[in-house]
This record gives structure tokens, C-alpha cells and sequence, in this order.
């Protein structure tokens, strides 16, 4: 259905298209066992089962070459959560968001305390790590492109804390990380995503390039205490075009991401993950609803078939669960390939208390 309608303001354009509705009924076409709303920015989509979930992906989206009529599956970063009332809002911002004693400042009072906020926690995180981090050593390369300077830059910032680095190839950045931080030599987003590692409450949100691995973190827990959890949700997210159409402030709001270069971060690189990082904290389906509500997004700016937002929305029951968490571990998607600690073994063990014949090797025998 397309409703036209006069914009109220004159320097918008007159006519704008304020709904662009296309539902595709599919619950009784065994080939599509989905439904999927495409409304500008923004698809929705509610499924059931696992064959629902890859024949989305076979019949909406082009997985190798680009078309005009198919997003393309690598545009796109995913992330899953297991109750549909989680935002995609951080773990920082959860907590700020909780404080009774902030919630009477206005949006300008609220953005500046959030930041002074946040610039106290990162310093203080850095301070904390002092001696606790000592295997954290980064390359050369690594180095070098933490620091984002010169090669000039670079070679007096390295000559000037010689006396703090360890001999070698490998510099322990931790020795340094508080006083390098406060003059601004590496960047602040790098030592988050050192943090978020850990358990650090933090302004990142992790993604993944695989909506299969998204569906795993949707699964992986059970939802004992929320029965009235109706579904589990993976979104996607077209990172670099939102990034792009963010990069300068609109309405007062950033968005950002970055993939870390340390190889302290091994559970992000068996993951195939990155972070998103919106400086303001408001949660990024917020922000698009509101920018476009507000007449701010240049339509321009996206195709129709090539949504900026991808919210899949599947339906939870134990059966489904079940039977997700049984295939991802045929795809070796679980607990061991994407922790690569012995957390991870625990977890995968862990799991198969409930879901029978799901922690089971062939070598192990009967018992």
C-alpha cells in the first residue's frame, strides 16, 4: 500500500512517502514460512522455525553478488537477543539509564553528565588494570595503528616512553594505558573493547557478520523467568551506511564503529565480530525511528529493498530452541568454537544437562 500526504514543513519536500507498506502473507506457502514487512528503512520479520530462518535468507537477500533488487548478506552486521524487550542500547548506557537521580536533566544536561560519566569510568578502568594485564601486548602494526599518528608522530611517542616499554617486538600496554589515554594517544575506543572483554560495563555494542552465530547468542539461554517473553530477536544492522549517514552529527547524534586490532581479543575474532559505538547513548532503533520520523533521513540515502534496520523476530518455544541450538552446533557454531577459554568447554558441556544428546563426541562412547 502507498499513502502520499503534503508535508507540513515547506522546506522538506512537499510530498513525501510516509508509509510504504508491503506485507507478504506466508504462513500457508510452505516454500516462505515467514512474514516479512518492509517499510522504508526498516524490515520486520516474524518466523517460527528454523527452516523459516534460512529460506529468509536464501529468498531475500543475495549472498554473493550484488543486485538492485536483494540486499547483499555482507552489508549487513548481526546481533541476537533473547528477549524482544532489549534495546540495542550498551551495557554503559543500560546502567546510566537506570539512575533515578538523572532522569529529571534535560537532553542537553543528560548528553554532558553521560559523557563526564563515561570519561571517569574509562579512566578509572585504565587505573584498575595497573599489574592485572600483563600478557596485553600488542604488536608494531598494532601499535602503530592505535595511536593513529605520523610515522613521525608515531616514532616520538615511542622514543619518548622508551623507558615504559618492554624490550622486543611487543610493547605492555597496560604500564602506560592511564597516562596515554588522558593525552590522547590511543584511542579510547580500543581500551572499551579491552573492557568489554572482561565484563567492563561499557558504551560499545558487539555485532557479528553472521546472522547464524547472532541466532546462537539469541538461544543459548533459557527464558525460565520471562514467560511472557513472546520472541527471540537477531537484528541486522547495514553498518557502514548508517555510519556513513552519522559520521557528522544529526539532531545531536553519532554513530560509529570499529573492528579492534589486538589479538587480545580472541573471542571477538572467533565470533567475526565488531562494535558499534553511539556517542550520545540513544538505542540505534530509536535513533533511526526518531531521525526519520523527524524528517531528517534523506531518503535518498537507502533503497527501498536495501533496508538500513533488519529486525527478525522468532517465536519462542522450547521445540525452537531445541532445534536451533542442535544445527548451530552441526555448523560448529557453540560455546567452544566462539569461546576459546575452557568457559567455553564448561558452557557447551553445561547445555547438554537439558538438551539431550546435544554435548556428546563420538570418541566418548556410550556412557
Amino acid at each position: 500500500m502507498y499513502l502520499l500526504t503534503t508535508h507540513p514543513d515547506e522546506h522538506l519536500l512537499k510530498t513525501t512517502v510516509i508509509h510504504i507498506l508491503k506485507w507478504e502473507e506466508m504462513v500457508n506457502d510452505n516454500s516462505k514460512p515467514y512474514r516479512i514487512k518492509k517499510e522504508s528503512y526498516l524490515w520486520e520479520v516474524e518466523l517460527e522455525t528454523w527452516n523459516g530462518f534460512c529460506q529468509l535468507f536464501n529468498n531475500e537477500f543475495d549472498l554473493y553478488e550484488k543486485t538492485r533488487s536483494k540486499p547483499l548478506l555482507r552489508d549487513y552486521v548481526w546481533r541476537g537477543h533473547r528477549l524482544n524487550k532489549w534495546k540495542l542500547e550498551s551495557s554503559f548506557d543500560r546502567e546510566f539509564n537506570e539512575r533515578e537521580d538523572l532522569k529529571e536533566l534535560n537532553d542537553k544536561e543528560r548528553i554532558k553528565k553521560r559523557e563526564d560519566i563515561s570519561n571517569r569510568h574509562l579512566n578509572s578502568f585504565a587505573y584498575a588494570c595497573r599489574g592485572k594485564l600483563k600478557d596485553f601486548d600488542l604488536s608494531i602494526r598494532e601499535l602503530k595503528s592505535l595511536l593513529g599518528k605520523s610515522d613521525e608522530a608515531y616514532e616520538k611517542c615511542l622514543k619518548e616512553n622508551s623507558s615504559k616499554l618492554n624490550n622486543g617486538n611487543s610493547y605492555n600496554i597496560v604500564k602506560v594505558l592511564g597516562d596515554w589515554i588522558n593525552k590522547g594517544i590511543l584511542n579510547r575506543n580500543h581500551i572499551w573493547a579491552l573492557g568489554q572483554h572482561y565484563g567492563l560495563a561499557t558504551p560499545l555494542l558487539d555485532w557479528c557478520y553472521s546472522p547464524f552465530i547472532a541466532a546462537f547468542f539469541a538461544f543459548e539461554k533459557e527464558n525460565n523467568k520471562e514467560k511472557d517473553n513472546k520472541h527471540r530477536v537477531v537484528f541486522g544492522l547495514k553498518v557502514k551506511e548508517v555510519a556513513k549517514a552519522f559520521e557528522e552529527p544529526v539532531n545531536g547524534y553519532q554513530l560509529k564503529y570499529f573492528d579492534p586490532m589486538s589479538s587480545e581479543h580472541l573471542r571477538l575474532i572467533n565470533q567475526r565480530g565488531l562494535f558499534t559505538i553511539e556517542t550520545n547513548g540513544k538505542d540505534i532503533e530509536a535513533l533511526l525511528d526518531d531521525t526519520y520520523e523527524a524528517g531528517l533521513m534523506n531518503e535518498n540515502n537507502w533503497e527501498h529493498d536495501n533496508p538500513w534496520l533488519i529486525k527478525i523476530k522468532i517465536k519462542d518455544i522450547p521445540d525452537t530452541r531445541c532445534s536451533f541450538l542442535h544445527v548451530l552446533t552441526a555448523m560448529n557454531i557453540n560455546h567452544m568454537s566462539l569461546f576459546p577459554e575452557i568457559q567455553g568447554a564448561a558452557k557447551f558441556c553445561n547445555l547438554g544437562i537439558k538438551l539431550e544428546d546435544y554435548a556428546r563426541f563420538r570418541g566418548q562412547g556410550p556412557s
